[in-house]
């Protein structure tokens, strides 16, 4: 689609607000097949760049003109080309505002289903605390079972955060991702991939640099080559019994001074807490 086959009145806003041209709101829209998805994706990102928390984060931060560009490339493509549908993007505010609403979707007295489900994926990892405490592995559990609005059907969301660089780690995580799965006959945890395992050390090393203003290039944003670091997992997630929090609550209290240092790395975390509660908000309506 040319420029001109979008919405001129919404560019035209878009691009006096952002002071750049319209192109850089639609080039990634190029990569979607079907003119009604490319039509839903422009729907989103308008309404994601015209959120009033969005325009002050990115006018806030004073990137160099280039280096402004690119992060709206990058955001624009990312937005316009992840879902089939319009996304609703009017849930961002400040990002204390957007945790404290998504804590609010746990569900404190959960269905027996649910509840059955959390306490035997619970118990599944706590039965290998000894062989991963020793290889320095703490696991997190995210998604439906973590807010208990999981179905029989639930896979069990799990990401291993590794606090020391064990050469045994990447060895020992699929083991016992596989070992639980089969125990659970659920799916998500044994789709084994490099980014289940979280090298908190790496991780604490990109955020301390965003913390003191080291941060001058949107690729310093990056973690395992994603600026779209799923950062809300670790923000929100749950660290089952027997295992200790401590490393986890670290670098929680990180991840927010990143936050309140950066107004982009803000805007990041915001963005994933988004896509979080628009998980959560389906959830009820089901």
């Amino acid at each position: 689609m040319a420029l001109g086959d979008y919405n001129r009145e919404k560019l035209d806003k878009l691009e006096a607000t952002y002071s750049i041209h319209g192109r850089h709101f639609t080039e990634g829209l190029n990569k979607v097949d079907k003119v009604q998805l490319r039509q839903r994706g422009f729907f989103s990102i308008h309404q994601f760049f015209m959120n009033p928390h969005v325009i002050k984060l990115l006018q806030t931060r004073k990137f160099s003109q280039k280096q402004y560009v690119k992060a709206i490339d990058a955001l624009a493509d990312e937005i316009g080309t992840c879902g089939q549908s319009e996304i609703d993007f009017t849930e961002i505010k400040p990002y204390m505002e957007m945790e404290r609403q998504l804590a609010g979707y746990i569900r404190k007295n959960p269905t027996k289903g649910p509840k059955a489900l959390l306490q035997k994926s619970v118990r599944a990892l706590g039965r290998y605390h000894d062989k991963l405490r020793d290889v320095g592995v703490v696991p997190i559990i995210y998604g439906s079972i973590r807010y208990g609005d999981s179905t029989v059907s639930s896979d069990l969301d799990c990401r291993f955060l590794s606090t020391e660089k064990d050469p045994d780690v990447g060895r020992v995580v699929e083991d016992i991702s596989c070992r639980i799965s089969r125990r659970l006959h659920v799916n998500g945890i044994d789709d084994f991939h490099d980014d289940i395992i979280i090298d908190t050390l790496e991780l604490q090393g990109t955020l301390v640099d965003i913390i003191d203003g080291e941060a001058d290039e949107v690729k310093d944003y990056e973690f395992h080559n994603n600026i779209f670091f799923p950062y809300g997992v670790i923000v929100e997630g749950l660290v089952p019994e027997p295992f200790d929090t401590k490393e986890v609550n670290e670098l929680r209290g990180v991840i927010h001074q990143a936050a309140e240092k950066d107004p982009f790395f803000e805007l990041l975390l915001c963005y994933d807490f988004n896509n979080a509660i628009l998980k959560r908000k389906s959830k009820i309506k089901t």
